[in-house]
């Protein structure tokens, strides 16, 4: 009766793990999301202070590569990633 209890127990366990599969991928795939989105914003931070960095040091043509290509750059990364 144990042994069969035990059976009907881990039989139930591998069936319910298996029903959670698609949600933890689902939530795995959220939190790379999530950090991708993070680590560009955090680029995007700190290429300003850069530019900043570029302006008052009057490297102007640092400071206009990146403010024209750099950060233009970072902010598309980041509009197609929260799109998705």
């Amino acid at each position: 009766m144990a042994a069969q209890r035990k059976k009907t127990a881990e039989e139930e366990i591998a069936n319910l793990r298996e029903q959670l599969r698609p949600y933890q991928a689902r939530h795995q795939g959220q939190q790379d999301r999530l950090v991708k989105l993070r680590d560009l914003h955090k680029k995007a931070d700190e290429l300003k202070i850069k530019i900043a960095n570029a302006q008052r040091d009057r490297e102007l043509e640092r400071a206009a590569d990146l403010t024209h290509y750099a950060l233009p750059g970072n902010h598309d990364q980041l509009y197609l990633e929260s799109q998705t």
